[in-house]
């Protein structure tokens, strides 16, 4: 014991002792209580293991639960659990304060082992003990109507992780109950009873995946319509007195001014058909009082009342969301195909056909002679007038667009192909697919976020627009295109250029693949190898957003594609 320690015990003493008599007999008599040990003669004269060094304890000053400490304590020391006699001055050392003053209060010799000296610790401090709790706390536990879903997740975990021994049935159950009746996860939990714990989270992850998205896509929506707020309140008042007015509508009004695809079935039974498919989402819980719906109604979109599921907006927006990525096309009236045919076939021949060339770019005939392109030209064009007479190779499976394909896109339009598609181990967006272009090219941009700024080989080369415009690459990169289960490894040029597009995927990466392109229909097919065919759906929307963006800055010259 440190002489500040002593005169720190000694103060203190004096301070609560009404001291009587001679001053000096009471000093030495707090002196000597302070320099004797409530340990045995056996305890004090152990000496340590050789190289013993004590581990850092978080100190005990009398204010926090003893069993934690004790539990830090023996956690730290448990390779010198059996070395009683260190086990009992080590842990002399972790107290501070009010405890170590109770520590010189124990009589002298009166502990004789650890386990004598850690009773009387929690004897001492026996008020200060964490109350446990009971399982049975969880079943308070309620998501909150603003919380996300993975929010509430983390804190079930947090309070269950308190709770020693927890039965994982009555785990799952305080969840299942926490959660709002008529959430998704609740209908989930529900029809499949019988799940464990680790399934019921590993499920409440999946909906937690789709519930980030959502409010992701809430975000990024309330970001994009706020300038436009700022800059037209006049709008702003209209718009609300425009809500206003589709409030007091009946809702069997309000759906026949929809252009909605028709169906031969009516929706409430496609969607009884396909509702436990792995594409078709759950929306989000309506809002507003459930006690005030009419209960006459039922939604089975929803699992609530208060609408029918035939005059269901969630359930027509996203059944035509799912029309447009090639699912429930097996319910289309057959009227709705023969109106797009009849209107096709009404359109006017096109007066001209002239070919446009996007790009242009140095392929590997670029160092051949006047004569040598030349004689390679006529190479080709025999080629293809013999090419009857070579002997049948195996065909690849017949590609081919229909009528029904164009359900669900915006018509008429002239938009280019605008995927997003993986490109080593990034998703990338704005990447425009383009038969006219003889080189694939990617922003300087995009490979840095890639992290493979690195693997550029350096080289500059010319590449000519269609509108005459040039630029100097950077370089070029060989980089894994995926489009599954196909992965097909191309050279891509990368180019520092202002773009509305991220990249260009061009005829050697359609070549590739043996890829198909329909700049109408919005899709690109290719063969699967051992048979199917895959398909990549082009981002319409994004198409637009892109095209537009490149108006903007038509009035500079820019090394943009034709859209």
């Amino acid at each position: 014991m440190c002489v500040e320690d002593v005169e720190k015990v000694v103060n203190n003493r004096l301070r609560d002792l009404k001291i009587g008599g001679n001053f000096e007999d009471t000093l030495r008599m707090e002196v000597d209580r302070a320099n004797s040990s409530p340990f045995t003669a056996e305890i004090e004269q152990a000496t340590p293991p050789k190289r013993f060094s004590a581990p850092s304890f978080t100190c005990f000053k009398g204010d926090s639960d003893p069993e934690s400490h004790l539990k830090h304590f023996k956690s730290l020391m448990i390779f010198y659990k059996a070395e009683d006699a260190l086990m009992c001055k080590v842990f002399a050392i972790t107290l501070r304060g009010a405890a170590q003053d109770w520590f010189h209060t124990l009589p002298f010799g009166s502990i004789n082992s650890f386990k004598e000296l850690a009773y009387v610790f929690t004897k001492e401090y026996t008020s200060y003990r964490t109350i446990k709790k009971n399982p049975d706390h969880l079943y308070n536990l309620r998501k909150k109507p603003n919380e996300s879903l993975r929010d509430y997740i983390k804190r079930f975990k947090a309070e269950k992780a308190n709770i020693v021994g927890c039965d994982d049935r009555i785990a799952s159950s305080a969840f299942k109950k926490g959660l709002p009746a008529e959430h998704d996860l609740y209908r989930e939990l529900t029809i499949t009873p019988s799940q464990t714990l680790a399934e019921v989270f590993a499920t409440a992850e999946r909906y937690a995946l789709w519930d980030d998205d959502r409010i992701a896509a809430k975000k990024s929506t309330e970001r994009e319509d706020q300038p436009t707020k700022r800059a037209s309140p006049k709008s702003d008042r209209f718009s609300s007195r425009e809500k206003d007015k589709r409030r007091s509508r009946p809702q069997g009004d309000a759906t026949t001014k929809e252009n909605y695809t028709k169906f031969s079935i009516p929706i409430h039974q496609i969607l009884a058909q396909v509702k436990d498919k792995p594409w078709v989402k759950r929306p989000p819980p309506l809002k507003g009082d459930p006690d005030k719906r009419d209960t006459r109604k039922y939604c089975a979109f929803h699992a609530t009342h208060g609408h029918n599921t035939n005059n269901c907006f969630a359930w027509k927006a996203h059944l035509e969301e799912l029309v447009r990525e090639g699912h429930c096309t097996e319910f289309i009236a057959k009227q709705a195909i023969q109106r797009i045919e009849d209107r096709d076939a009404a359109k006017e021949p096109p007066q001209k056909v002239i070919r446009i060339n996007t790009i242009l770019a140095h392929s590997e005939e670029s160092g051949l002679t006047s004569k040598e392109k030349k004689r390679k030209i006529k190479q080709a064009t025999i080629i293809s007038q013999i090419s009857t007479s070579l002997p049948p190779a195996e065909d690849d499976p017949v590609i081919g667009f229909q009528k029904k394909d164009l359900v669900g896109l915006d018509l008429p339009h002239n938009d280019a192909l605008v995927i997003s598609i993986q490109i080593a181990q990034a998703m990338v967006d704005r990447i425009h697919a383009d038969e006219g272009s003889a080189a694939n090219i990617l922003q300087l941009a995009v490979i840095q976020q890639m992290g493979l700024e690195t693997k550029i080989n350096k080289s500059a080369r010319s590449l000519t627009g269609f509108n005459g415009a040039t630029t100097v690459t950077v370089g070029t990169i060989d980089l894994d295109v995926y489009s599954p289960p196909v992965i097909s490894s191309q050279t891509f040029m990368v180019i520092d250029e202002v773009s509305p597009y991220n990249g260009i995927l061009g005829r050697p990466w359609i070549s590739k693949i043996n890829a198909i392109t329909s700049a109408t229909h919005q899709k690109i097919r290719y063969p699967i190898p051992g048979g199917g065919i895959g398909q990549i759906n082009s981002d319409q929307a994004m198409a637009r957003k892109c095209s537009a963006q490149g108006l903007k800055r038509s009035k500079q010259t820019q090394f943009l594609p034709v859209n």
